[in-house]
């Protein structure tokens, strides 16, 4: 496995690239492999609105998260504008999917080859601020035919 800080969504970001299934993992990245690895980042970088996309729906349930956390049920949910979390942080409720969407940040990037450098699943890790899930990051997958999808946490 190799580290190294690649430029995505105009940040620097850590990213693990993994060589699974190879019969011997590289000793070094050599230009072929720098050069599979540049795609993908480059196909992450192109894909920025529909990576963040693939978390629609995940609004929904930071809202079920955020009634977890309130202790008085009394509150009647419908007319409920916002939640204070145990930190003091103020969240607007209900959670719409843009302000979920702006929530995200990319925390971390894992890249695992298998077999050769034309297989390649990508996995994305964000976190959330506000902190909806307590700590928990949202896990977006990259398949080997580029098909985003979000698994959730």
């Amino acid at each position: 496995m190799f580290e190294e800080k690649f430029q995505i969504w105009n940040r620097e970001i850590l990213t693990a690239v993994c060589f699974s299934k190879f019969e011997e993992e590289p000793e070094a990245l050599t230009p072929e492999f720098r050069s599979a690895i540049q795609e993908k980042i480059d196909f992450i970088n192109q894909h920025h609105q529909e990576i963040l996309d693939s978390a629609s729906g995940m609004a929904e349930l930071a809202e079920d998260w955020l009634i977890q956390g309130i202790e008085d049920d009394t509150v009647d949910l419908d007319e409920l504008t916002s939640v204070t979390m145990e930190d003091g942080t103020e969240i607007d409720f209900p959670v719409t999917e843009e302000a979920f969407r702006n929530s995200l940040h990319l925390i971390d990037v894992m890249l695992d080859f298998w077999k050769n450098l034309e297989t390649c699943t990508v996995f994305l890790e964000f976190y959330c601020e506000p902190d909806y899930f307590l700590g928990h990051r949202v896990h977006i997958k990259i398949n080997e035919e580029n098909q985003i999808i979000c698994k959730g946490l």
